[in-house]
């Protein structure tokens, strides 16, 4: 799972299923000024491909020069026509995305911060997009060491601090793609989803997608006599009768306000076995603590075993079923950073 270049190889069901979730959160608010949380950013493809995009480009908006453009929007006059002083507005969605950006044009451009646990991730990211991209781009990758710490750590002396450790500055929205469910634990989800709240600035946003229930989960069950230490990989909602409402419970015990929580069904199709193997082999923990022969015997074995949970077809294609949990999520007004 630390392999940064395999992963970003075989990543298309995540790099999906982010795409599906912006598409959901359509369209995005950015009424609070602050800039923008990527936690578990993995190799930053998805950060740069698909979260960059969605945030809004100042500087481009700054090349809109017409005052008279201005006055209509902010009176709300979403006039269609071709041109309006020198701006040329193709149509009424970039005439309404001008118009939730105007309140931040005094503001820099907002910057995004990928943050991973893993070294090797944000290694990759960093030499993938240069220094002169990144800054072009207004993308940062850093490393952070693991949020999951002993679960009644008090967390009390985190509030309010000039940043929110162990973060470099607070933030307007904090998106995360496929990484809490890497949490060991609920206590260990639960402190995580503390701290991302806690570097929000008041009024920010948490956007949230991760794993509910996933046949990858119960393969590492089903190998259990094999894979040692299984337990510590096993999404927090797998077995969960109920995973939308006890999501929604612990965000609203980590701090949040009213919760928005979906629990969606969703299936993939691989063309081939390589190809499951392939995404089987980027995302399998215990390949990470093996080498040589005994790396490819529990590749193999894994990849015996999720067949029982996939449908074959005969183009010799497999698909599978799996549950994701989307989420929207805000900071309380009196939030630290604001």
């Amino acid at each position: 799972m630390h392999n940064p270049k395999s992963y970003a190889k075989a990543n298309a069901l995540q790099r999906r299923d982010a795409k599906f979730a912006l598409a959901m959160w359509k369209p995005l608010c950015w009424d609070v000024p602050g800039d923008v949380l990527d936690l578990g950013c993995g190799p930053g493809d998805v950060t740069v491909d698909l979260l960059r995009p969605s945030v809004p480009s100042l500087s481009l908006l700054f090349r809109m020069e017409s005052d008279v453009l201005q006055d209509e929007l902010k009176a709300g006059e979403y006039a269609t026509r071709p041109k309006a002083g020198k701006a040329e507005l193709r149509n009424e969605s970039l005439l309404m995305e001008f118009h939730n950006a105007l309140p931040f044009l005094p503001h820099s451009e907002r910057k995004i911060v990928g943050v991973d646990q893993a070294r090797e991730m944000v290694a990759y990211a960093n030499d993938r997009w240069g220094k002169e991209a990144r800054q072009e781009l207004n993308v940062d990758f850093l490393h952070i060491p693991a949020l999951a710490g002993p679960p009644d750590e008090d967390l009390d002396d985190l509030e309010n601090l000039e940043r929110p450790e162990p973060f470099p500055c607070y933030f307007a929205k904090a998106f995360s793609f496929f990484a809490l469910h890497w949490a060991p634990d609920i206590p260990s989800l639960l402190r995580t989803l503390k701290i991302v709240r806690r570097s929000l600035v008041g009024g920010g946003e948490a956007k949230l997608v991760l794993l509910a229930h996933c046949p990858v989960f119960s393969v590492y069950k089903d190998l259990s006599s094999t894979l040692q230490g299984w337990e510590k990989f096993i999404g927090p909602y797998h077995d969960s009768p109920d995973p939308e409402e006890e999501f929604r419970g612990h965000l609203l015990e980590a701090g949040f306000l009213d919760p928005q929580v979906e629990l969606i069904n969703r299936h993939i199709t691989y063309p081939n076995i390589l190809f499951l193997s392939k995404a089987m082999e980027a995302v399998n923990p215990f390949l990470d603590l093996s080498e040589g022969p005994c790396s490819k015997e529990i590749l193999d074995m894994c990849v015996d075993e999720i067949q029982k949970y996939t449908v074959k077809r005969s183009d010799g294609s497999l698909s599978g079923e799996y549950t994701l949990l989307i989420a929207t999520a805000s900071a309380p007004h009196h939030n630290g950073g604001r």
